[in-house]
């Protein structure tokens, strides 16, 4: 008698999905130890503490503020928008607040931050350390559906970010087991392009413009999901080209090309 045996590859979920996203059966990430649990519910409360203190510092400086300093309608819109993408309080309140307590002095990691929302984002790097295994998870088993890293911010707190370019809620929750922080701290969000495609088209867009002698700047974009190139001289109708040739994965803006020293 024969004995046939079928070989189904594990499917992780099916979520939204239009198809079920495949995982190497070979592919095993451990779950994270009571240990390392431990450690990290510890870096969790420090940065509720950290946050706690960023929050009262910008108040206080919105306390202070009279309102009267006039302040560049321009600069005020940039620095809402770094402080956006860094993760901190962006209002034009608070943002004037900030930008107004300290004129002259460096920013914060080139962004205008009190001192203590500072060593916040100082910390919140080490929230990477408490998820390596869900990280991997994401990059190696969902191979190329990851979308990425980043850190960020909002109403809800601070957090990293494991990008994934399916609506599986398997593989969501897969990841979100593998990390040893807490919940809150930790993100999956779903993105249109994934990683591969992103760099893979900032290589070609740069390659393009270089050759046409226009290239200011070219990067990939994690947390926005896009490849974010700058051109010098920049023109409306180079850009809608461009914009036309790659689609929604490229923005493109005006930008400087950087000086050689």
């Amino acid at each position: 008698m024969w004995l046939f045996v079928l070989i189904v590859p594990l499917l992780v979920g099916c979520g939204s999905s239009k198809w079920a996203v495949r995982q190497s059966s070979t592919c095993h990430v451990r779950l994270p130890t009571v240990s390392e649990r431990a450690k990290a519910a510890v870096a969790a409360h420090r940065i509720t503490v950290l946050s706690h203190r960023a929050d009262a510092s910008v108040l206080r400086l919105i306390g202070r503020d009279d309102e009267e300093r006039p302040i560049d309608a321009k600069l005020l819109r940039a620095g809402q928008r770094e402080r956006r993408d860094a993760g901190v309080l962006a209002t034009a309140e608070a943002t004037r607040a900030v930008m107004l307590a300290a004129p002259g002095r460096p920013h914060e990691m080139g962004v205008p931050l009190t001192p203590a929302e500072g060593r916040l984002l100082d910390y919140r790097g080490e929230l990477v350390n408490y998820a390596p295994l869900a990280r991997r998870y994401a990059h190696d088993c969902l191979r190329s559906d990851y979308g990425g890293i980043w850190f960020g911010g909002d109403k809800r707190g601070q957090f990293f970010a494991i990008a994934i370019a399916t609506s599986s809620a398997r593989a969501r929750a897969e990841i979100m087991r593998r990390s040893a922080i807490d919940p809150r701290f930790l993100r999956v969000p779903h993105v249109r392009f994934t990683l591969a495609e992103l760099t893979a088209t900032k290589e070609q867009v740069a390659r393009d413009a270089e050759r046409a002698g226009d290239l200011a700047t070219a990067g990939v974009s994690e947390s926005r999901n896009r490849v974010e190139l700058t051109l010098d001289p920049y023109t409306d109708q180079r850009a809608t080209q461009l914009r036309r040739q790659f689609g929604a994965i490229l923005t493109v803006s005006p930008g400087t090309r950087p000086t050689v020293v």
